[in-house]
């Protein structure tokens, strides 16, 4: 049974990119985003992640004013990081793993 509710979600939900790096918010997001509300879609933002320009920190904070907020109300997905090897350099953007990977005391599920 649970294959097929899965399915049923994944058929009733949208996500479409709000915002990439520190720079760009996609100019098309806010059609796009009510659009979905309108067909009674389950929506949400995704962020284009480039770890090379600057903080996770920085960068969420630029998603979280642009489209990547979420509420409580049934229809709107968490906020989606969509983070990819650099098609135009080096492999992870040239960073250590430990500078690819950094956790936030505030919200780390240990504190």
């Amino acid at each position: 049974m649970r294959p097929a509710i899965d399915m049923i979600i994944r058929l009733y939900q949208y996500r479409m990119q709000a915002t990439e790096g520190t720079t760009y918010i996609d100019p098309r997001f806010s059609s796009h985003y009510t659009g979905a509300t309108s067909a009674g879609l389950v929506r949400g933002g995704y962020h284009f992640a480039h770890p090379d320009s600057s903080s996770g920190a920085t960068q969420a904070t630029f998603f979280l004013a642009h489209g990547g907020g979420w509420s409580n109300d049934g229809k709107t997905l968490p906020g989606m990081l969509d983070i990819e090897y650099n098609p135009n350099g080096a492999t992870c953007y040239g960073l250590s793993t430990s500078a690819m990977v950094v956790c936030d005391p505030l919200t780390s599920p240990s504190s």
